[in-house]
């Protein structure tokens, strides 16, 4: 075993030198969902986050505003229905619109199931969806997430805890509706992740119950409106999307809450944080998404074993990055990590 180890990693050293240079890992990002997450949803605080890191994102999305995935796919194929209220990207980075979007090579694909239809209905929907994306060879094995966000700011943290859901009732923001929605998948044979937001809400709003948390005083401080998030809001959900996604841990984000997107008029939406609560906000984050990417899985069977050489090899070969094989955390898949992937072999 050692010497195929050994005549792997000579072969895979000479493949990487025929590679350009080292090539910048970014994660190519696309979303589909309604506007409540804000521009965490659109992109924008994510790629903020994501700067300075080893894990760059770029973002696009296919965003109609106060909907449910299931009425999203009715616009879709009907054109009398209102459309996209978000761009679909920048000038930088813009895959268009679903469907069209799903015939890119896409990394992750991040969908909101939202109120406004049954749970049954969110979820035939969120299948349609991967289904979908699947169907793209180039995005056959490439992870999806389901953002699990907040609820409405009153009576918030009870419909959060104790609301009961069924198949046969509304999709209801709580702990219990997501719950049923990925177990509901991983049945169907559906594998997905979840960005837990909603969780980080209810577990900042349930300290703020008892104690301050820096100048942050009830839950209200978290919303700008009866939705929408406040400064303090988005800091919290942008953070907890980005570790989810990126499986990078807290310390590794230096993320600047006074910053564009975060800098909302203080005051028509809320207090600019101060040191103790930017500290508070980012340990609840941490908590609630902690880093979860296996290294050396470069398939993402959840292993790590010889089935992860061949596309270790592609991603050097193509020059591609992929956040499982980036070994030293420099945002570049070279190889540097091939040694350490070796040695991450041998042990197995």
């Amino acid at each position: 075993m050692y010497r195929f180890l050994i005549a792997f990693a000579f072969s895979v050293f000479a493949l990487s030198n025929l590679i350009d240079g080292k090539v910048q890992g970014q994660s190519r990002d696309y979303f589909i969902g309604n506007s409540l997450t804000d521009n965490i949803l659109t992109g924008r605080a994510l790629e903020r986050a994501a700067a300075g890191t080893s894990n760059p994102i770029q973002t696009s999305q296919h965003i109609r505003c106060g909907s449910s995935l299931t009425r999203t796919l009715v616009a879709v194929e009907d054109p009398s229905q209102t459309g996209i209220c978000v761009a679909t990207g920048d000038s930088n980075f813009d895959l268009g619109e679903f469907p069209n979007a799903f015939q890119q090579d896409i990394d992750r694909l991040i969908l909101q199931p939202f109120t406004g239809s049954s749970f049954q209905a969110e979820l035939n929907s969120t299948e349609i969806l991967i289904d979908t994306f699947r169907a793209n060879p180039d995005n056959a094995t490439d992870p999806v997430f389901i953002y699990a966000t907040w609820g409405l700011q009153e009576n918030f943290l009870s419909i959060w805890n104790d609301h009961v859901a069924t198949l046969e009732g509304a999709f209801v923001q709580s702990a219990s509706t997501y719950d049923l929605l990925l177990s509901e998948l991983e049945k169907d044979g559906y594998e997905v992740k979840v960005i837990p937001a909603g969780q980080a809400f209810a577990d900042l709003i349930t300290l703020l119950q008892t104690t301050k948390v820096g100048n942050l005083a009830d839950a209200a401080d978290l919303y700008r409106d009866i939705i929408h998030a406040s400064n303090a809001g988005r800091y919290l959900g942008a953070l907890t999307a980005y570790l989810a996604l990126s499986g990078d841990s807290i310390e590794n984000v230096s993320l600047d809450h006074t910053v564009f997107p975060f800098n909302l008029n203080v005051e028509a939406h809320g207090l600019t944080l101060n040191d103790e609560a930017v500290a508070g906000i980012r340990q609840i984050a941490s908590q609630v998404a902690p880093p979860s990417v296996i290294l050396g899985d470069v398939s993402r069977d959840g292993e790590v074993n010889f089935l992860d050489i061949p596309p270790f090899v592609t991603i050097l070969s193509v020059g591609g990055f992929q956040i499982e094989a980036d070994f030293d955390r420099d945002g570049v898949t070279d190889f540097l990590d091939i040694s350490p992937f070796v040695t991450k072999l041998s042990g197995q």
